[in-house]
């Protein structure tokens, strides 16, 4: 990440990155490292396990922290939430 312009912070149980050039909290890319990953789960080029968006999207309404309301603001902002995406049921 260092190399594409980002800064590592550590923050609680989350690695984030900061862009170094234009600096902002909701700029940051989060990584949430968990003790096991399902065997369904996609993975990145690198192996790592990528959340799909329609669960990522159920966890955020369903914790609805002011985080997860700004993230799915972002979200709405950039037009990754569509009614195809939307959670149903």
């Amino acid at each position: 990440m260092a190399e594409g312009g980002f800064q590592l912070r550590e923050v609680v149980d989350t690695a984030r990155f900061m862009d170094v050039v234009k600096p902002a909290v909701r700029g940051e890319i989060r990584l949430v490292f968990v003790p096991t990953i399902p065997e369904n789960l996609p993975r990145s080029l690198d192996g790592f396990g990528v959340m799909p968006l329609e669960p990522l999207l159920r966890m955020q309404l369903a914790s609805f922290s002011l985080n997860d309301r700004v993230d799915l603001h972002d979200m709405l902002e950039v037009g990754l939430i569509t009614p195809e995406i939307e959670p149903h049921g």
